[in-house]
């Protein structure tokens, strides 16, 4: 009797134990479950993410594409060096106005001289290649007349510049570089009518506080 009542109370433990187990399996599965399927989800959109950035979804700006017209591409050029021209006219302005009371120092026009075949050249040469397009872009206006001239007109004013630092003539660099400016400027201005984007290019030296540190007199000597 004690035998049989010992056997049915192991079995009895047996089988408490056994769907214990199983509730508690069940629990873990219920719990582990949405875990997992979170899990999953997000893998699944971080994978989605970096084939989209592979393929390249996003859209890209039409000013960073690589096929730019021609046009534009030397329109962008003079977009570029136009800040660079700005800073410079202030330079050539403080060393004019130093030379009221000062004796004249031959680097300073050595530094106008070398900025301008830096800069002021090849932004000259842009607005000669891209003018006849442009004009003809402006429609036979007035504007049209206008950007068809400035090509020339800037030729006149960088030999007059040029004339200027040899001549060690600080007042004439200033009113030359101020014309100088206005021209590129007229030049963008009419640009934007021709529908060109007229936003520089991402360039290291477009930094203007550049400037002083890029065409340092102390780096360049007057030929």
């Amino acid at each position: 009797m004690l035998a049989a009542l010992f056997l049915s109370g192991c079995a009895a433990f047996h089988g408490h134990a056994i769907g214990s187990s199983a509730r508690g399996a069940v629990r873990a599965s219920a719990v582990e479950q949405p875990v997992s399927s979170s899990r999953r989800a997000a893998t699944g959109l971080l994978l989605q993410a970096g084939a989209l950035s592979l393929l390249g979804a996003a859209p890209r700006p039409a000013s960073a594409g690589f096929f730019e017209s021609q046009e534009q591409e030397q329109v962008r050029a003079v977009a570029t060096a136009q800040p660079k021209i700005t800073s410079m006219v202030s330079e050539v302005a403080e060393v004019a106005r130093k030379r009221k009371k000062m004796a004249k120092d031959p680097e300073d026009d050595a530094y106008t001289f070398r900025f301008a075949r830096a800069v002021i050249d090849p932004a000259s040469t842009k607005v000669r290649e891209a003018a006849p397009a442009l004009a003809k872009a402006l429609g036979g206006t007035e504007a049209s007349d206008r950007m068809s001239g400035l090509p020339d007109e800037l030729q006149k004013q960088v030999a007059a510049l040029d004339a200027a630092c040899r001549a060690n003539n600080a007042d004439s660099q200033l009113e030359t570089m101020k014309a100088i400016d206005t021209s590129i400027q007229d030049f963008l201005s009419l640009a934007s009518e021709a529908k060109q984007d007229v936003t520089s290019k991402d360039d290291i030296n477009g930094y203007t506080g550049g400037v002083p540190v890029l065409y340092n007199k102390f780096l360049f000597r007057a030929g």
